[in-house]
C-alpha cells in the first residue's frame, strides 16, 4: 500500500536520530557511574526534587528500561498505523494531520528519553553528593516542554481540518 507516507523527511529523521542518542546517553550514564554510586541511591523524589525513597544502586538501571520501552513503543506506533493499513490517505488533509501527529510523536519521544536521562543523571549527583545545580528542576522543564510541544501540535492539527 502507498500513501505518501514512505518517506521520512529530513526533520524526522533528525529528531529520530536525537531520540536515539538521548537513548545512548540514558544507558551510558549508568553505565559510566554504575561503579562510583554508593551502595545505596535515591529512586524517588518529591515535589521539590529531594530525595524520598533509597533503594539499591541495581535501580539505577530501572529507569534505561522504562525509557527503552517507551522510546521503542512510540518509534513503533506510527509505523505500525502505516504498515498495517490503518490509515486511508485518499484525502491531503488527513495524510496532513497524520504526519504532524507524527512529528509530534517523534518530538515527546525525543524529549522524554532526554527527561529520563536527566534524571538519572540527577541521581547520579545526588548519590555522589555532587552539586546538582539546576538539574533539579530539569524534570519539571521537560514535562512543561512537552506540554507546550502537545498543545502546540494539537493547535496546528485542529487549524489544519478546517
Amino acid at each position: 500500500m502507498n500513501n505518501g507516507l514512505s518517506k521520512t523527511s529530513i526533520t524526522d529523521r533528525l529528531l529520530e536520530i536525537l531520540g536515539v542518542a538521548g537513548m545512548l546517553l540514558l544507558v551510558a550514564l549508568p553505565a559510566f557511574f554504575f561503579n562510583k554510586l554508593p551502595d545505596s541511591i535515591p529512586v524517588h523524589f518529591n515535589i521539590t526534587g529531594e530525595p524520598d525513597s533509597y533503594g539499591s544502586r541495581n535501580t539505577i538501571w530501572m529507569l534505561p528500561a522504562i525509557g527503552f520501552f517507551l522510546f521503542l513503543t512510540i518509534v513503533f506506533i506510527p509505523k505500525i498505523l502505516i504498515n498495517y493499513g490503518n490509515t486511508d490517505f485518499n484525502e491531503t488533509v488527513k495524510k496532513n494531520i497524520f504526519i504532524k501527529a507524527v512529528r509530534m510523536l517523534r518530538i515527546v519521544n525525543m524529549l522524554t528519553v532526554f527527561m529520563f536521562s536527566s534524571i538519572v543523571y540527577y541521581t547520579i549527583l545526588l548519590s555522589l553528593e555532587k552539586p546538582t545545580g539546576f538539574w533539579r528542576y530539569s524534570t519539571l522543564f521537560f514535562l512543561i516542554l512537552i506540554f507546550l510541544v502537545v498543545v502546540y501540535f494539537l493547535i496546528i492539527i485542529r487549524k489544519n481540518k478546517k
